[in-house]
C-alpha cells in the first residue's frame, strides 16, 4: 500500500515538473517571436550604407533623430588599439559640451557653424577653429541629397591611447533626412537619416564607431566597417576622364612635335652656318 501511495506522489510530482517546464518554455519562445526590445536592438537595424547613383555612399542610422531638435551624431575613426579596445575611446557630447562655447579668440563655435549652414551658395565653406587643445573644421557644403549640411571635424588626443583621434560631428542631426523605412517593425525603423562623408578622411575604407545623442545621454552606440567614400565612377566622369586623358595626349603630340621641328630649324641653321 505504501510502495503504490509512493510511486503516485512520484508521478504527480514528475508531471508537474514536465508542465511548468513545458510552459516556460512556451513562454519564452513566444516573447522570442514577438517584436520586444532585444529584437528592436539589433545591430543591422541600425547602421547601413547606401551607394548613391552619382557613386557617392553615404552612412545612414536607423534611428528617429527628429524626435528631438538636440539630436547629434557622432562619428570616430578607428584604429588598431581601439577596434581591439572600443571601451579606450568615447563620445564627446560635442552639442551638449563645446558647441555653444566661445574659444579663446571670443568666438563662439555655434555663431561659425550657423554661418557655415546657412550661407545662400552652393560652394563647400571652411572655417578652422581652436578650442582648449583641440583643432576643429567647420565645414558648410551642398550636400548629396540636395539641401545645404554643416559638420564639425574635431581633433583630439585620446589619453588612454595618446593617439589622435578624428571625429565627424553632425551637431543638428534632426537636418540630415534621408526618408521613411517602409517595414516600420519598431521604432528604430520608422525614419531613417542619413550622412554625407567628408572627403578625404572618409575616402577609404575604415572602421568607424557611432554615437547617437541627446544631451548627455547616448541613444545609439554601434560600430561599422565603412567600405569607403566613393563606389562606382558615374558614366559621365568616366567619359570626361577619358577625354582629358585623350587630351593630354595630343597636347604631349603636340609638343613633341613642336620639338622636333626646333631641333629640324636648328640642324638647318647650323648647316647654313657652315
Amino acid at each position: 500500500m505504501k510502495q503504490r501511495w509512493f510511486s503516485v506522489i512520484v508521478s504527480v510530482l514528475v508531471f508537474a515538473v514536465v508542465a511548468s517546464s513545458a510552459l516556460v518554455f512556451g513562454l519564452s519562445s513566444a516573447r522570442a517571436d514577438e517584436p520586444g526590445e532585444k529584437k528592436a536592438m539589433r545591430k543591422d537595424h541600425l547602421l547601413t550604407q547606401v551607394l548613391m547613383p552619382n557613386g557617392r555612399r553615404v552612412l545612414c542610422v536607423n534611428y528617429p533623430c527628429a524626435s528631438s531638435p538636440h539630436t547629434s551624431v557622432e562619428i570616430r575613426i578607428l584604429d588598431k588599439k581601439t577596434i581591439a579596445e572600443p571601451h579606450l575611446t568615447s563620445p564627446l557630447f560635442f552639442q551638449k559640451r563645446i558647441l555653444g562655447e566661445t574659444n579663446s579668440s571670443d568666438i563662439r563655435i555655434k555663431d561659425v557653424f550657423d554661418g557655415c549652414y546657412t550661407k545662400d551658395t552652393d560652394d563647400m565653406l571652411m572655417e578652422t577653429l581652436t578650442y582648449k587643445d583641440a583643432k576643429m573644421k567647420i565645414f558648410g557644403w551642398k550636400s548629396v541629397f540636395g539641401p545645404r549640411e554643416a559638420a564639425v571635424l574635431y581633433e583630439v588626443e585620446n589619453k588612454h591611447t595618446g593617439n589622435k583621434e578624428l571625429t565627424l560631428i553632425f551637431p543638428e542631426a534632426s537636418h540630415c533626412p534621408f526618408g521613411e523605412n517602409p517595414k516600420h517593425m519598431t521604432p528604430f525603423d520608422m525614419k531613417v537619416f542619413a550622412f554625407d562623408m567628408l572627403p578625404p578622411m572618409f575616402d577609404n575604407p575604415c572602421e568607424l564607431i557611432v554615437w547617437v545623442i541627446n544631451g548627455d545621454r547616448v541613444l545609439i552606440q554601434d560600430r561599422i566597417s565603412w567600405k569607403g567614400k566613393r563606389g562606382y565612377v558615374p558614366l559621365e566622369e568616366k567619359t570626361e576622364k577619358v577625354e582629358k586623358k585623350k587630351r593630354s595626349a595630343d597636347d604631349e603630340d603636340e609638343e613633341d612635335e613642336e620639338e622636333e621641328d626646333e631641333e629640324e630649324e636648328e640642324e638647318d641653321e647650323d648647316e647654313d652656318e657652315e
